[in-house]
């Protein structure tokens, strides 16, 4: 259940990236490396690190800047 992809985005600025959410953090998979990479967000408070990470949507602005969406 933790690597349910809820969902899914092309990265605006690389073709070759894809960015994913999961139920327990952002994953970042380059297509032609093969390379994924999960980013977890850390609160202070540890008893909050499971929820914290469940991100529903994000969107990869062309900015550069991945905006993420966490479920309370």
């Amino acid at each position: 259940m933790a690597n349910t992809v809820l969902d899914i985005s092309q990265d605006p600025n690389h073709d070759n990236i894809l960015w994913m959410n999961t139920r327990r953090g952002l994953l970042r998979f380059d297509k032609e490396t093969k390379q994924l990479e999960r980013f977890l967000y850390y609160p202070e408070n540890e008893k909050m690190l499971i929820s914290a990470n469940s991100m529903t949507s994000h969107y990869a602005h062309p900015n550069g800047y991945v905006y993420a969406r966490c479920s309370k």
